[in-house]
């Protein structure tokens, strides 16, 4: 299950969406077991280094896979998480979806769960707010925008995008969303694109009462730090 930095670049290439910095990541992260590692390992064909987290090691990390490039200082690593920032990992695999990319079916992370993460990431993590923490969140709005706008151009059922527009809403009012928001000017509620309020797309029942009251909800809430409201 790909998360992470790279997930970010494959959804970003898949919705043809331009970075504004060189390079997102270096390395790649799955979501996996120390099992699902042994066996990526045991199927690899260059040389490489296998490493199983112990129960001492204090690090989300199941294991790491290092391979060294040519051309490469430090070795590119491959990291098996237990957990991400965010939503859940049962979340995240019952929610993956396999897309193509370069010839390889890949499950990877939902748009609107990496959208969850990437803002948790800013939140939480000091090291995260580099530039290219920055532009991954920026990205995880743009990719949740087209994803949900893909909804709306596929004609998908009414209640899938109207699921999806609230999934953000609600998320929008939450701390990380409010950091990333008050902190880096990125605004969550840009992740439901303009197509959703078009004409008969979802109820009037939606654009009176239940966007309206998400839009107070993230104007009105509490600053960083404190619960999130409604949660």
């Amino acid at each position: 299950m790909l998360v992470g930095g790279q997930a970010i670049a494959v959804w970003a290439r898949y919705f043809d969406i331009q970075s504004q910095v060189a390079a997102l990541t270096r390395d790649v992260d799955y979501l996996g077991s120390a099992m699902d590692a042994k066996s990526a390992s045991a199927n690899l064909t260059f040389e490489h280094k296998l490493k199983i987290a112990g129960l001492d090691d204090g690090t989300p990390n199941t294991a790491v896979i290092s391979i060294a490039l040519a051309g490469h200082e430090d070795p590119v690593l491959i990291d098996y998480l237990a957990d991400v920032a965010g939503p859940t990992a049962s979340e995240i695999k019952r929610t993956a979806i396999p897309i193509q990319s370069d010839g390889v079916t890949l499950k990877i992370i939902h748009p609107l769960l990496l959208l969850q993460s990437k803002m948790t990431n800013l939140q939480r993590f000091q090291s995260k707010r580099t530039p290219e923490g920055i532009e991954q969140a920026r990205l995880a709005i743009c990719i949740a925008a087209k994803y949900i706008g893909t909804l709306v151009a596929e004609k998908a059922p009414q209640r899938e995008i109207l699921r999806a527009a609230q999934s953000v809403g609600r998320f929008a009012a939450t701390a990380p969303a409010q950091y990333a928001r008050e902190e880096f000017s990125l605004d969550c509620l840009l992740a439901v694109p303009q197509s959703v309020f078009e004409k008969d797309v979802l109820p009037a029942k939606f654009h009176e009462e239940s966007w309206p009251r998400l839009v107070r909800a993230v104007r009105g809430a509490r600053r960083i730090g404190l619960p999130d409201p409604g949660r």
